[in-house]
């Protein structure tokens, strides 16, 4: 193995990794070697072929120095590729030998949030605080899961509790604020927010937090700079149209709001409050959308003008 860490100390890894196959080939239970590839294989970003190796790893070794910072890597690999199914998997299997590791339950606890699997999430992070109830990340993943499950006068114990710790942490600011407004204390929720603004004034989702935190507090001007400012920031964020066109409607700017509307239209179909927003009679969206050429099979217009009849039309009923 003394040859392999040269050849990836300088550099060459793939004639390192080579080395380790070869190793491998005639010692099949090699524990050094098999933690190697699964190192050089994260890196690479080939993710399953590298659990592969680390599974067969720690049935070697459980307890081989930086076994756990390999498979962390490995873990970020998967997030970053929002391998969300691997990532949990992943977590369950590494669990079983490190069932005392807060990051751990952590990392599988973020998978399910991703998946939207808020009540297996909590039960996982609850684990992670138990274990570790002073890191101020595993109390922000906490209380984002609350406020997914409505409960977010617990998510703001835990979020007061992260940012005690680690006070300019932008993701518990942002939390933290969109747990106030949901239960109404709109001027705390736009000084948590602005805070996280401050701190990364490049992050599109905050301003369009602190658009809808603007909106709920009746400043409808100030919110709307908000969505334009994150959508400038990232113009297929789409999501900030329904709240940009809500916003312009509460402010008086109807037409504009349309405009807005059928701009975001030409984007993305996916996004049914759009269709509310807008304002506009059925027929004048069925007919918008024959001119831009959104409906182009005569079954298709033929199946909206029945839901029309019947008064049944609905985004959800054409896309379906």
């Amino acid at each position: 193995m003394r040859d392999v860490h040269r050849l990836f100390d300088a550099g060459s890894v793939s004639e390192a990794r080579q080395g380790c196959l070869t190793i491998i080939r005639h010692f099949p239970r090699h524990a050094e070697a098999l933690y190697a590839l699964a190192r050089m294989a994260g890196d690479a970003g080939e993710s399953d072929e590298a659990m592969g190796y680390l599974k067969l790893a720690f049935d070697v070794m459980p307890h081989f120095p930086d076994n756990r910072k390999i498979a962390f890597g490995i873990f970020n690999k998967y997030l970053l590729a929002k391998q969300y199914p691997q990532l949990e998997e992943a977590g369950l299997w590494l669990s079983a030998y490190l069932p005392r590791d807060g990051i751990v339950w952590d990392y599988i606890g973020i998978a399910r949030i991703e998946q939207a699997k808020f009540p297996q999430a909590l039960e996982v992070l609850s684990k992670a605080v138990a274990l570790l109830p002073n890191n101020p990340h595993i109390l922000a993943n906490m209380g984002n899961v609350l406020i997914s499950l409505e409960r977010c006068s617990d998510a703001i114990v835990y979020l007061e509790k992260a940012l005690a710790i680690q006070p300019e942490m932008v993701v518990g600011l942002n939390n933290l604020g969109n747990a106030l407004r949901f239960i109404g204390k709109t001027e705390e929720a736009i000084a948590s927010i602005s805070k996280a603004v401050q701190l990364d004034p490049g992050l599109p989702y905050l301003y369009n937090n602190l658009g809808l935190a603007y909106r709920e507090h009746g400043m409808y001007s100030v919110a709307i700079e908000q969505y334009r400012h994150a959508l400038q920031l990232q113009p297929e964020l789409v999501q900030v149209y329904p709240n940009l066109i809500d916003a312009l409607r509460q402010n008086g700017q109807v037409q504009e709001s349309i405009e807005c509307g059928q701009h975001a239209l030409t984007l993305t179909h996916d996004i049914p409050e759009i269709w509310g927003l807008m304002g506009t009679p059925c027929a004048r969206r069925i007919t918008w959308m024959r001119r831009s050429k959104l409906i182009s099979k005569p079954c298709l217009s033929s199946r909206i003008a029945c839901l029309l009849s019947t008064g049944k039309f609905t985004l959800t009923s054409y896309f379906v």
